[in-house]
């Protein structure tokens, strides 16, 4: 790959001594959520009264990352900080992606919150599966889902699951102020039990789902949509971070259907939509969708004014869309939806849903996420619906069955280098995705015989079966690319997928794309079968007057590096440059990127780069 460069102006350096945030003074990790807490000058009655804080107040924090990057944080009011209804509490979240020393200043017209200052430090890594970060759509594969550090994701969720227990039919009930939180907790570990890492919830509900009884979600005191029920939201919070902490995305609706939302004022929507992105927008794990099917309480002139609106109070760019009736999607040019959430015909087979998913993805070139597509049965028509859907390039499954297998076969199969390739398949009832040339998927519905075409192939493939129904790999040989091959599911007429991919020994695909993060760091694609990565810098001045890279490597940044990310603190003088080469540990089935002559490695790799004093051991 061409090593990629990265200019600097003149820099001037400036040291500041960390002042502690929060009363506990403890530097907070990355990816965490720092909490500032302001006082007014005078105490407000979130129930009652007047002023209303949360029509008559607004707090503002300008935010200042260590690289500089500055934010507008919305602020809001949090009564007396622990539920209660009065008190003089105001808060503001910020998310931390970057270690360092943060800064903050605060504005207000209310007395007791402007002009106050403050400093965060951020240090060490969050616990857990968002020590990766956040889900993002990565510049390299804008059709899938990954998180921060590159590693890919494809999301899973049970949004429907009629064959659990009645209160356990959907997760969009999970914030339900009928729920005690034994109930929430027994929830949570039935979704783990499924192996998923998505939930669906709402932020409010009032008719939806309420086959055993009332299950609403009432975000604000009684029937006044100008207050909020702090004491609702405390939970609400609390269980985005235990969902956070526990590995699990929050995917939050404000609206739901069969809820009177039509009726209600813009005002009243808006308010809601800037309230919820406050406070919970600066966890890790959390990704928002304005309603669910929107025609049934929306114009479509309303659903861009709500998308626009989220996003200016979104600084931490959290993934947003909305969900329709079954069909295309309806904004996939809108900027301010990052992805396109689906529903596709809940009664229809599971071929009309993968042609339906393969049309929806052809819209745009962002994520599509197919929610809606199955009523959750634990069923053999369920499972091949999941997988059908998947093997039409969707970045996200939101019901179908068996998910379990489903999220074994995509940890370890790279589909986000893949998009459908149906064509390939010459004959027989199959599905195929692949990256061209390279490495093939292949889905059999209903088992049987499918002829494929693997002419753009060149030499010998592994070939390996995957059970979908016990998550059980096994040997399918090898075969040779080229031309077209037939394959016969080894499970008669039960469902089976096949992954064609080039032997391990050989020579990996090379790094797909580099993406930078802010001033210092960059992000790149993995590579097939690497188990980390090297990462090198160097003088570009350097390398174009001696072109060598001996004298030009100064600095190993990553050295078996697993996270996929580098930082460099580091900024060239003014005309100056710097180039960077990352390598894939162990990509070849040997021992490291810069070893010379040992084995699975080409004697004399990167010999001028292996010679350099600043070269990774």
């Amino acid at each position: 790959m061409t090593p990629p460069t990265r200019m600097g102006p003149a820099l001037l350096l400036l040291f500041f001594a960390c002042i502690s945030w929060s009363l506990a003074g403890a530097a907070a990790p990355v990816y965490d959520t720092a909490e500032v807490v302001l006082h007014s000058a005078q105490t407000f009655d979130g129930n009652s009264g007047t002023p209303n804080p949360f029509t008559s107040v607004t707090l503002t924090l300008t935010v200042v990352a260590p690289d500089g990057r500055t934010f507008q944080v919305d602020g809001f009011f949090d009564g007396n900080g622990a539920g209660g209804a009065v008190g003089d509490v105001f808060k503001a979240r910020i998310f931390l992606d970057q270690p360092g020393t943060w800064s903050w200043t605060s504005s207000s017209a209310t007395s007791g919150l402007d002009g106050r200052s403050g400093q965060i430090p951020c240090s060490g890594t969050l616990p857990g599966l968002f020590a990766k970060g956040p889900v993002v759509v990565p510049a390299a594969t804008p059709r899938y889902f990954g998180h921060a550090d590159g590693t890919p994701v494809l999301l899973l969720g049970k949004m429907l699951d009629f064959d659990a227990p009645p209160a356990q039919f959907t997760t969009f009930t999970f914030f339900s102020e009928t729920f005690s939180e034994s109930e929430r907790r027994a929830e949570l570990d039935y979704q783990h039990s499924l192996r998923v890492n998505t939930m669906a919830i709402y932020l409010f509900n009032q008719n939806d789902f309420n086959d055993d009884g009332p299950r609403p979600t009432n975000p604000w005191v009684g029937g006044d949509r100008t207050r909020f029920d702090l004491a609702h939201w405390r939970t609400f919070e609390t269980w985005t971070r235990t969902l956070r902490d526990e590995g699990m995305v929050a995917q939050l609706w404000f609206f739901a259907d069969d809820s009177g939302v039509g009726g209600f004022s813009m005002a009243d929507r808006l308010r809601l939509i800037r309230y919820g992105m406050a406070r919970l927008s600066a966890y890790a794990n959390t990704m928002f969708v304005t309603t669910l099917e929107w025609e049934e309480a929306f114009t479509a002139s309303e659903v861009d004014q709500a998308g626009q609106y989220l996003q200016s109070f979104n600084p931490w760019r959290r993934l947003t869309s909305v969900h329709g009736l079954p069909g295309l999607f309806d904004f996939p040019n809108a900027s301010w939806a990052n992805y396109m959430d689906l529903q596709i015909g809940i009664l229809d087979d599971w071929d009309g849903n993968h042609q339906d998913a393969l049309e929806n993805r052809a819209l745009a070139a962002k994520p599509s996420f197919c929610q809606e597509f199955a009523q959750g049965y634990e069923s053999g028509f369920s499972r091949i619906k999941a997988w059908s859907v998947f093997f039409a390039g969707q970045a996200g499954v939101g019901s179908g069955a068996y998910l379990a297998w489903l999220a074994e076969f995509a940890r370890t199969v790279p589909f986000q280098r893949m998009a459908p390739a149906d064509s390939r398949v010459v004959s027989g009832d199959a599905y195929c995705m692949a990256e061209s040339g390279v490495q093939y998927v292949v889905y059999f519905p209903l088992g049987g015989t499918a002829l494929v075409d693997l002419s753009g192939a060149s030499g010998t493939l592994d070939a390996q079966w995957f059970d979908p129904r016990t998550g059980q790999w096994s040997s399918a040989g090898t075969v040779s690319g080229g031309g077209t091959v037939s394959f016969t599911s080894p499970q008669g007429d039960d469902d089976m997928a096949l992954w064609l991919r080039p032997p391990s020994g050989s020579a990996p695909p090379p790094v797909l794309g580099v993406a930078f993060t802010g001033r210092t760091g960059f992000d790149w694609s993995d590579t097939r079968d690497a188990t980390s990565y090297d990462v090198v810098r160097g003088d570009l001045a350097v390398l174009r007057a001696q072109r060598t890279f001996t004298p030009a490597v100064n600095a190993c940044l990553e050295n078996n590096g697993t996270d996929r990310h580098a930082e460099d603190p580091v900024t060239p003088a003014s005309g100056q440059g710097f180039w960077y080469l990352v390598r894939g540990v162990s990509a070849s089935a040997g021992p490291g990127s810069y070893s010379i002559g040992d084995a699975g490695e080409r004697p004399g790799r990167d010999p001028e780069i292996g010679a350099s004093s600043a070269a990774c051991p």
